[in-house]
């Protein structure tokens, strides 16, 4: 066998009796399911409105292409259930809740998932200025 060859099969990890080479052990299982927190804290609710930034953007520029003059805020309210998932999701800035973006931002945060709590928090009142 040439030398070439001999380095060929000791990098591919071949022995040079060519006998079956034994398997790798499985890998080790995955950490439990770490425990969900009692509530989730302004922290987690921030980084997942932040995760949603690009969406919320797109929703200012809709806004802006329907009236380019517009400026304010909307605020929106919801709940995160325990599941993560939003519910009653509603604009409560009644001066702006039939604008553009608050039809906007109520679906795109119906479809936000957030950290799983083991209890439900208060509602979420957050402002978007556009």
């Amino acid at each position: 066998m040439s030398n070439r060859a001999w380095v060929l099969i000791m990098l591919l990890g071949l022995s040079a009796s060519a006998g079956p080479k034994e398997k790798p052990p499985p890998p080790p299982p995955p950490p439990p399911a770490s425990e969900p927190p009692e509530r989730l804290g302004p922290n987690d609710i921030m980084h997942v409105i932040l995760e949603h930034k690009p969406a919320i953007d797109e929703c200012v520029q809709s806004q802006k292409a329907r009236d380019p003059n517009a400026s304010g805020r909307v605020v929106m309210k919801w709940i995160i259930r325990t599941d993560g998932e939003t519910q009653d999701v509603e604009c409560v800035s009644k001066e702006s809740c039939k604008t553009v973006m608050a039809h906007c931002l109520t679906g795109i945060i119906k479809s936000w998932r957030f950290p799983r709590a083991k209890k439900q928090g208060d509602p979420i009142e957050f402002p978007f200025k556009f």
